[in-house]
């Protein structure tokens, strides 16, 4: 289910992108209005805007996500050849910052917001966001990287 956004509630989300821009994270405000504006397209397609249950706009993930953070990173660490440590590491190698990469990529997809995955990987929310594009540049770019990404799709699907 896609969230929905209320339209009384952009005004939270205003106040949300002014912070960002009055402390000069342009970035961290076009994430925030790109994330309203989805949420607003969704809602005026046809989603019912008097539901109780909509949910609200949230920083955090909801508990609704299917595998956790903690499994991924295992996951990818199997699958790539590097341990847990490594991908929580500060290193940069090939290797390490593949998995890292993968993990934050397969997180995002299971429905783990940017701001969470900042904490947990103890990075910034830009870092997040490039992770995530990098792998996507690799899907479509990179058959020899396509595969071993795909092959921790496949196995956090199994798992």
């Amino acid at each position: 289910m896609a969230n929905r956004l209320k339209i009384n509630e952009m005004d939270k989300v205003l106040g949300y992108a002014e912070a960002h821009i009055e402390q000069q994270n342009f970035e961290g405000a076009v994430v925030v209005l790109h994330a309203a504006m989805k949420q607003l397209v969704a809602t005026l397609a046809g989603e019912d805007m008097n539901n109780p249950s909509d949910p609200d706009i949230t920083i955090y993930t909801s508990k609704e996500c299917m595998v956790s953070i903690d499994d991924i990173k295992e996951v990818c660490a199997r699958t790539l050849g590097v341990s847990v440590a490594e991908i929580n590491s500060r290193k940069r190698t090939q290797d390490v910052a593949l998995a890292r990469q993968c993990a934050i990529f397969y997180t995002r997809k299971q429905g783990y917001k940017v701001e969470e995955l900042g904490k947990v990987f103890d990075r910034d929310h830009s870092n997040i966001s490039h992770a995530c594009r990098a792998i996507e540049n690799m899907l479509e770019c990179d058959p020899v990287m396509a595969a071993k990404i795909n092959l921790v799709g496949k196995n956090i699907d199994a798992n």
